[in-house]
């Protein structure tokens, strides 16, 4: 294969992957921005409802059990949208996603750079050590995303 072919299929696949990892970054930010809104907003709420005074004096719906069961459901909600987050991880992914597509835009713009200087100057060496950095950037991705999934990294995970 030669040096431009190899060029070619570079920066497709290149492009390819910063697409997929593009829209995986806005899908866990916004699912990490939403969870976290939810737990917040679900903790504030059930606060207010213990919090509040002179519900006796509302005796349609029997307001003041009411308030205690929406406080207790709010409260069993927020358990459950912590878990939630806690396992997925959002956050990492958003983060790690974010951190890729850099890396990845950054090998595009040494190939372009190289290929732009000419058909002769990108060498073929150049185009192996170009491939061998997406490849890193790709696997670490990966295994990345493996420890968030694997039991035993639990909680290990510093990005």
């Amino acid at each position: 294969m030669s040096a431009d072919s190899k060029a070619k299929y570079l920066a497709e696949t290149i492009n390819e992957q910063i697409e997929s990892f593009s829209q995986r970054r806005i899908k866990n930010k916004g699912k990490a921005f939403w969870f976290k809104m939810l737990i917040t907003s679900s903790s504030a709420a059930t606060t207010v409802l213990l919090g509040l005074q002179g519900l006796e004096h509302f005796t349609m719906f029997n307001a003041p059990i009411m308030a205690k069961n929406l406080a207790l459901l709010l409260s069993a909600l927020v358990t459950l949208f912590s878990a939630w987050d806690a396992f997925f991880n959002h956050k990492a992914l958003w983060v790690r996603y974010t951190k890729t597509v850099s890396q990845l835009k950054s090998i595009g713009s040494e190939l372009a750079y190289l290929t732009s200087k000419g058909a002769q100057a990108l060498k073929e060496e150049d185009a192996d050590r170009l491939f061998q950095k997406y490849q890193s950037v790709v696997e670490e991705t990966n295994t990345f995303w493996q420890s968030l999934r694997d039991d035993s990294s639990a909680g290990k995970i510093t990005e």
